[in-house]
This record gives structure tokens, sequence and C-alpha cells, in this order.
């Protein structure tokens, strides 16, 4: 098997991007189709944003209300159908017209009638064994996220489907690429049954930063690092084994805060009033390390980087991030963003879910001093529409062992495909893969890069 040590690409598209019929995508054949166009370009890792469940009224996937559960929204009712706990006839009348927009006002309510429907036929029809089976070996969790039946039926569907999809990719030679958030919600169940591992006077967020000039306060508790330690870390240790169950690879989203993270009061309006706390550091990697030997964690180490965030990520060897997009400013020659500056314990992305596309950066965000750079730097005279290809080319011919693009930039589309805009806006999340929109032609593009570049 291929090694993240290896030279390898894939693509970053979340599961409710995938086009499909019911207003969001799913884990059904529209899943099973992309791991094929996966396959034909010749695509290592399929990178997803967290699958945890939805807090329904930011719908953010990185702050979740339940570190061990699964997003119900994600459950095909397409194989819900096929196990014949749907009829063809409820499945079309629940069809939604097709978008390029998650349209979640619609699609949550679609889909929990179709699955409250789908679970009443399992109760009058179908054998119990297996799911009365699943409840037993998954309480330790899953009782504390509901005590209701039915819920955690949807529990089970999830965990079945999303099995079945892992093995599908596996088979293929596709790695699952994870991102696991470092906060979880405030009304999170793992908040209210374990208490004492959180601080609820301060709230999570980064200092003022290139997102933002009053940094980003995100309302979430942060931890208590003297109680998690008392306890030997095992919340986190549980929630790390649960996301290896699901994800061949993790990304540890704002992996700084491993070492230190920004506290804001609880109350503050902005993140400008925060301080520096100390956060676990080595203390719980070397737990880590002990009980996941091969350490299948990427470190998200963007921001404020300072150098005990490098000891502790050269500490456990954990690949780091580059992103084109941040590599063409006025410190471009120094930039470690810049491709003359990488090294191959990376994972080169020409934008992560928080940025524009790169179509997007270099038409509303680039100044004239970066888009200058940029020309200078690729020797190219540049049209805008052609700037993704030309960021996901360099990509591929650095020396990073991994690239990952976003879905967006290898389909090259404008800043209205952006999802998500890290200072808040309505439109966050809701991108979405029209049917059809990957077509061969790019499909076979990937692959020859795969070729020409010596990936995988």
């Amino acid at each position: 098997m291929t090694t993240i040590s290896q030279r390898s690409a894939g693509i970053l598209l979340h599961i409710t991007s995938l086009p499909g019929p019911f207003g969001a995508g799913d884990l059904g054949p529209s899943a099973y189709h992309f791991a094929d166009q996966l396959h034909l370009a010749r695509q290592r890792y399929w990178q997803v944003l967290p699958v945890n469940p939805l807090h329904p009224e930011h719908l953010s996937p990185y702050s979740p209300i339940s570190s061990m559960a699964g997003e119900p929204l994600l459950i095909s009712p397409e194989l819900l159908a096929k196990e014949g706990l749907l009829t063809p006839a409820q499945l079309s009348k629940c069809h939604l017209s097709v978008s390029d927009q998650v349209d979640f006002a619609k699609a949550i309510p679609v889909k929990g009638a179709l699955l409250e429907i789908a679970y009443l036929n399992f109760v009058q029809t179908q054998d119990q064994s297996a799911f009365e089976n699943y409840c037993r070996e998954q309480a330790h969790w899953l009782d504390e996220f509901t005590d209701i039946q039915r819920e955690k039926w949807y529990q089970f569907k999830f965990d079945q489907q999303w099995v079945a999809l892992k093995s599908y990719c596996n088979d293929k030679g596709i790695l699952l690429f994870g991102d696991l958030p470092f906060y979880m919600h405030g009304d999170a169940c793992d908040v209210k049954a374990h208490p004492a591992y959180f601080n609820l006077n301060g709230v999570g967020g980064v200092p003022p930063d290139y997102f933002s000039e009053t940094g980003q306060c995100w309302n979430v508790p942060v931890y208590d690092w003297d109680a998690l330690k008392a306890d030997n870390y095992s919340w986190w240790i549980r929630r790390i084994k649960r996301n290896l169950e699901r994800f061949d690879i993790i990304r540890l989203d704002h992996f700084r805060a491993f070492s230190a993270y920004w506290e804001i009061p609880a109350g503050e309006p902005t993140a400008v009033n925060g301080q520096w706390k100390p956060g676990p550091g080595a203390d719980l990697f070397e737990k880590f390390k002990a009980l996941f030997p091969t350490m299948p964690f990427i470190a998200e180490d963007l921001g404020t980087i300072d150098a005990p965030v490098r000891a502790l990520q050269e500490q456990f060897n954990l690949k780091g991030m580059r992103v084109l997009q941040f590599g063409f400013g006025k410190d471009m020659p120094e930039s470690d963003h810049a491709p003359h500056h990488f090294i191959s314990n990376v994972v080169a992305v020409t934008g992560t879910h928080d940025n524009n596309t790169s179509r997007g950066w270099y038409e509303e965000d680039a100044d004239r001093k970066t888009r200058l750079n940029f020309r200078e730097y690729t020797g190219l005279k540049i049209a805008p529409k052609k700037v993704a290809r030309i960021l996901s080319r360099m990509a591929y011919s650095s020396i990073a062992d991994i690239v990952i693009l976003p879905m967006q930039d290898v389909l090259e589309l404008s800043g209205d495909a952006r999802m998500n805009h890290p200072s808040g806006s309505n439109k966050n999340w809701k991108w979405r893969m029209m049917p059809g929109q990957f077509k061969k032609k790019k499909i076979k593009r990937l692959k020859k890069w795969v070729k020409v570049y010596g990936r995988r």
C-alpha cells in the first residue's frame, strides 16, 4: 500500500458537494461514481470535510454537536431503497431541483421524512439483530448522543453506508482523507456528558490574521487540558480511534492549538482581547504514537505558527501544509508557500476550504503586487480563467509528497464557487458540483499530470 510519504495526489470534495436529487450530496450513487472518476484520474486521496452532525443554526462542519456520530443528512435514500426500506415512488416524490448550491432548508426536512419512513419500515419488516449488536458495541458514545431508538438507527445506517463506501474506495486504491475539527460546539453532547473536560469561561478562535482584522471568535468552549490529562486523555483517544475507523488519514485542523491556543473571554464580540494558553503538546502526541504508531496525521499548520509549534510537528514527523495562494505576496522570495521553498514532507494545495477558488483569488483577492509577482514567477501572461490550472500544475510539479486540489480548482471555477468565508457568510458550505461537470477531459488532464510528475 502506498504510504503518505510517497508522491501522490488527490481531490478535496465534501460529501454534500456531490450531485444528487435530494438537495445535498450523500453517500449514494454519486459518491461511488466520483470514486470511479478518482480512480480513472489516478488519484490516491479523496479528502472531505468533517462528517459529524451539524448544528442546525450554522451548519458548520467545524463546530459539530458530536465527536463520534455521523451527520444523518449524508445517508443515501437511494441506498435505503435498494434495501427495500423506501419505494421508488417515495424517492421520486422527494426529488429536488438540481442546483450548484446545497439547499439545506429543503434537504434537511425532505431527507428527515424519508429516513423516518425507512426506519418505520425497518422496524416492521426486517431482522433487528445487527442493529441491536451495533447499539451494544457503540454504546460508549451512542448513549451519550441520544436515547431515541430512531436516532440510533440513523447512526447505524450512516456507519453501514460509510463502511461500504470506504471499502469501495480502498479497493480502488483510494484513501479517505478526513478532517478533524479541533473544537466542539457548546451544545455538543460531549460537552454535556463530560463538562469537566471543557472550560466554559473561555471560547476558541484565532487572533487577527490574513482572513480577518479582528481575528475569528468561534464561540466554542476551549478545553480544560489539566482535567483531560488527569483522565489520560481518554476522550481524545476515543475520538481519534473513532475517526480512524472512518478515515485512512486525518488532517488535524487548527494543529497549532495543540501547542498553544487563543482563548477569548466568553462574551467578547471579537477575538482581539484573547490570549495564548498552553496546549497539551508532546504529552498528548506521545499517547497517540503509542496507540497509532503509523501516525496517519497531517498537521494543518496555517496561521500564526511559532517555533514551539514547528518543534512539536517535527518531533512527531507530521506533514504540514503549503498553500500556493499564499506564496506570491510581498514576501514571495522568502515565503514557505512559494514552491521554491517547499519541502517534501508537506501537503501542497492551491487553496483550502477557507480560501477563495484560485480564479476567485486572482480576480477578487490578490492585490496588484501579488498579481505582478505571480506573472513574474510563472513567466506567463496570466488569463484569470487559467489561474487554477497554472497553480494546480505548479503544485503537481513541486517536491511536495502530496498534492490535494479543491474540486472547484479542478473545474477552474470563479469565486462564486467558494466553500467558506471564515469571517462569516450565509453562502458558507453550500457549493455543489453539477452532474457531468467533472468531464473526461479534466480527468485525463489529472491522469497525465500524475504520470508526468511521478505521482502515485
